[in-house]
């Protein structure tokens, strides 16, 4: 079954194959294909931070289908130095996290061969 993901049009599968840790390394990488002749359309992987080649591993399944799947991928939130919970960022404190991120986003999209994913989460 599929239901309609969020307020975009993508009727997305109700089952998302979690590809960060189980593609890690070339593992897995054959239940791409079987997944998505059962149904499953929704991709959820991660940046080489945690997950170790994961996006390479990938990234031939998603040229094959990207028309018809929904990619999404995360980074790990980082300490930043001298942050107090409860108060609003500095300037810098603000430029080093999106500078972070923004790389690590980077990185996925070269990893994965691609110029965008559907979403990016920050963990």
């Amino acid at each position: 079954p599929y239901t309609k993901l969020g307020r975009t049009n993508f009727m997305c599968s109700r089952l998302v194959f979690g590809g960060g840790a189980a593609l890690s390394g070339g593992k897995a990488v054959r239940l791409l294909e079987d997944s998505f002749e059962a149904g499953v359309n929704f991709y959820d992987l991660g940046s080489n931070v945690y997950y170790k080649g994961s996006e390479k591993y990938f990234a031939p399944f998603m040229k094959a289908h990207r028309d018809d799947i929904w990619v999404t991928s995360k980074a790990p939130l980082r300490p930043i130095d001298g942050y107090v919970p409860g108060k609003p960022l500095t300037v810098e404190q603000g430029k080093f996290a999106a500078e972070y991120w923004t790389t690590l986003l980077e990185d996925s999209l070269r990893d994965l061969e691609t110029d965008y994913v559907d979403a990016y989460y920050l963990m």
